[in-house]
């Protein structure tokens, strides 16, 4: 069992997206996740079971802010509690299918005691879409902060939308995702408050 990404489809407008969408990298990153979805297959040939999970956006605590991996929600609350500006490159519409580490767990749990033969691939995310901007609001309400936004230009490989298609994950598996947006941010934000007293 291997993490796969969501960046490998590009930017695909067929939205959600299903694991039956043709690749389409468009970075270093993830070109590299797409070629070990190309050696998983090609391992089952010497058979080799192996599952490729395509990870959505995961956040959850104990990601740091600093790291140049670092997911957008890690950034924003660093910025928020330490009352810097918080930059947004593009207009802050663009969403993005965010799904809490403990469902990703989950998943990876399922897959390694269900999946007994050949090569799968799953897509892990809520299948619920968040623009950046009501990420931002969610997140300054629950630390009662208001953020100084600065909107920059769109960088070159951003994606506009990602969303998840999980019907497979789901009915292969019997997953669900439990946490819900609001909850896992609550979550995030207090112990990140803690670790900073």
């Amino acid at each position: 069992m291997y993490a796969s990404s969501a960046a490998i489809y590009g930017k695909n407008p067929t939205l959600p997206l299903k694991e039956t969408e043709p690749y389409a990298p468009l970075s270093p990153y993830a070109l590299d996740k797409m070629y070990m979805e190309q050696l998983a297959k090609l391992y089952w040939h010497y058979g080799i079971v192996s599952v490729g999970l395509r990870y959505f956006n995961v956040y959850g605590v104990r990601q740091n802010p600093d790291s140049p991996y670092s997911g957008v929600i890690s950034i924003f609350v660093d910025r928020l509690l330490k009352n810097k500006p918080i930059v947004i490159y593009g207009d802050g519409e663009q969403t993005r299918d965010f799904i809490n580490i403990k469902d990703v767990v989950s998943a990876n749990i399922l897959s390694m005691n269900t999946v007994q033969q050949g090569v799968e691939f799953f897509n892990v995310g809520t299948g619920q879409a968040t623009s950046l901007n009501k990420l931002l609001k969610i997140l300054q309400q629950l630390l009662g902060k208001d953020a100084k936004c600065q909107y920059k230009s769109a960088r070159n490989g951003d994606i506009r939308h990602s969303l998840a298609d999980n019907i497979k994950l789901k009915t292969s598996l019997n997953w669900e995702p439990e946490i819900q947006l609001n909850s896992g941010l609550k979550f995030t934000v207090i112990l990140n408050i803690r670790k900073i007293k």
